[in-house]
């Protein structure tokens, strides 16, 4: 549009010495320097008809920058961008797995019990109950049978569990060496020894999950949780290890206490056959007894690897801040402008292939304009699901379905919703939009289970593109500034009353033109006593081929007819406004022009021209 002021300025100026230059001059003079060369065109003015402009094409008013962008059907649309990074922590845990000591009485080492079999054994030698009963080294006693299957319980308790964490299934660590170790205790008095063991059979807590055991000796059953023996145990000394199995795994299946642990109980049984030889001479007597335990032994801590479960932790996140104003060219940036669009598009991309936990997502947006015009507007999303292990896009819309410029299709596994008031955000261009997921507006899904590393920070990003299409219905107003190119040397001669500028205008543009004017001097300073008359141009319907046509006249008046030649240049401000259009959506688009057909120029009232 510079160039039709230009045009239409220097047009009239060039053409009128052609008029002026007609005639005689008188021969007394000796020298041009004597002739008064100040010309009266008298009251008509001057009228230069300069035909027709070439079109003036929206492209050539709204400049293509890194926030106003044109898609690949020529749609203008603004874009921002922003991001955010999210840190997720599971405090650690700690474990502790207490299985106490299988306690197992046997009855045949019992006074009474060891008072029969002698006697059985030894028919000729009377004891009577109650004395000492002589047994010799070496000797030995009939297999006793563990066939009632002796048991105790067994505890795993976890503890200092955060509040991150609402329920555990499974908790996994480092694969940890763990012992069946048979200890054997008896009074002060007794002289016996364990000599094997045969046909053990040991049920190991059910919770517990075994990953290697000794198989030339022991048959584990994954299912019953049994380590049967193979062959028979030859036992020696008095502390025995009989079994090494290394476990990495132990099922809770518990809601977490107020204490912030979990504790289950498991029985542990244990039944076969158990040789016991004497060691030395000696005398039993009542109250003497032997006994055998059976003890888990893990010599490590349980390092604890990662826990199965349901978690809501703390989702450390900042509020995002997308920047909007500054990065906005300048016929967005002045305050006149309105955005009323009709189709506002917040395209939301998180990174999750790395991270193994699922979001329900929601932000509210805030819009943010400080100084004169501050507002602070707010819009709530609706909250979505984001999956775990993989990328998402959700996309967030105010029109019929979601804008993306960058997609000849929004994809098919990209979620969708549609937010009413979305527009309102950006109606008047804010200097930035906030993107808070504060107030648990993004949390872990509590209706699944995950599996977490215990003290591992995840971490993740999420990018934000807000996308702006210049769709329309109503109230769209864009603001556009220019001058035209110097043309002081063409007015110096020249002083008139006033300027008329008549042209028929054909505008495809979807909105009404406001034309403002003002003359500047050299200086760029606007020159009190020249004053334009403002023009309004109907909106096009878009279209390009079927321009709205209108004639038009664009007025100047000069308080002193001597300001004309301190005119430099004019400054001429285009308000595009589309709050006539009604709710038709519209769509501005780079084809879209204005052009003007029959243009002339006046300079009108009394015109003089000086060529002194």
């Amino acid at each position: 549009m510079k160039h039709l002021f230009k045009q239409l300025i220097y047009g009239g100026v060039v053409l009128a010495p052609a008029f002026l230059l007609t005639g005689c001059i008188v021969d007394d003079y000796d020298s041009l320097d004597n002739i008064d060369l100040t010309v009266g065109l008298g009251s008509d003015g001057l009228g230069v008809r300069l035909g027709n402009t070439e079109k003036i094409y929206l492209d050539d008013i709204l400049s293509v920058d890194e926030s106003v962008k044109l898609d690949h059907n020529n749609l203008y649309y603004l874009v921002e961008s922003g991001s955010s990074d999210f840190d997720v922590t599971i405090d650690p845990l700690t474990v502790d797995l207490n299985i106490p000591s299988l306690g197992m009485k046997m009855n045949v080492l019992e006074y009474a019990a060891v008072r029969n079999q002698f006697l059985e054994h030894f028919p000729g030698i009377p004891v009577p109950d109650g004395l000492p009963i002589p047994i010799l080294k070496n000797s030995e006693f009939v297999p006793t049978g563990l066939a009632d299957s002796k048991k105790t319980e067994s505890t795993f308790t976890v503890n200092d569990i955060s509040a991150d964490v609402k329920r555990i299934n499974w908790v996994g660590f480092d694969a940890t060496e763990v012992t069946l170790k048979l200890h054997q205790d008896k009074s002060n008095n007794v002289k016996f020894g364990l000599k094997q063991l045969n046909n053990v059979v040991i049920t190991l807590p059910k919770e517990l999950h075994v990953t290697e055991y000794p198989t030339a000796t022991w048959k584990y059953d994954e299912k019953a949780h049994t380590l049967t023996q193979i062959g028979d145990l030859v036992l020696q000394g008095s502390d025995l290890n009989i079994c090494r199995v290394k476990i990495d795994r132990a099922d809770v299946n518990a809601v977490i206490n107020e204490n912030h642990s979990v504790t289950i109980n498991s029985d542990i049984t244990m039944k076969g056959d158990v040789d016991f030889y004497v060691t030395e001479d000696f005398n039993m007597v009542p109250g003497d007894y032997v006994t055998i335990e059976l003890e888990f032994v893990h010599t490590n801590d349980l390092n604890i690897r990662e826990v199965n479960g349901r978690f809501n932790p703390n989702v450390e996140q900042e509020t995002t801040r997308i920047d909007i104003f500054d990065d906005l060219p300048d016929f967005l940036q002045d305050e006149g402008v309105t955005v009323s669009v009709s189709n506002p598009t917040l395209k939301f991309n998180a990174q999750l292939q790395q991270i193994p936990i699922a979001f329900n997502f929601g932000a509210t947006l805030e819009a943010v304009k400080t100084g004169e015009g501050a507002f602070n507007n707010k819009v709530t999303l609706p909250q979505v699901a984001i999956e775990n292990n993989r990328e998402t896009t959700v996309y967030y819309y105010q029109g019929a379905k979601p804008y993306d410029p960058d997609v000849n299709q929004i994809p098919a596994n990209a979620q969708q919703k549609q937010v009413a008031n979305l527009s309102s955000l950006i109606k008047t261009l804010p200097d930035y939009i906030n993107v808070d997921l504060g107030n648990n507006q993004i949390g872990v899904l509590q209706d699944r289970d995950f599996t977490l590393q215990m003290g591992h920070t995840y971490r993740t990003s999420a990018a934000y593109d807000i996308y702006v299409p210049f769709e329309f219905d109503h109230e769209l107003t864009i603001v556009y500034k220019d001058s035209t190119n110097s043309f002081g040397e063409d007015l110096e001669d020249y002083a008139a009353h006033g300027v008329r500028v008549s042209a028929k205008i054909q505008n495809t543009i979807p909105l009404a033109l406001k034309l403002t004017l003002k003359a500047v001097d050299a200086n760029g300073k606007e020159i009190p006593g020249v004053n334009f008359t403002p023009l309004t141009v109907k909106a096009g319907t878009g279209d390009v081929n079927s321009p709205v046509e209108e004639k038009v006249s664009i007025e100047g008046t000069l308080s002193d007819p001597y300001l004309l030649r301190k005119i430099d240049h004019i400054v001429f401000d285009v308000k595009a406004d589309g709050s006539q259009n009604g709710d038709q959506v519209h769509q501005l688009m780079s084809t879209q022009y204005l052009r003007l057909a029959d243009v002339s120029i006046h300079l009108t009232g009394q015109v003089i021209a000086d060529f002194n």
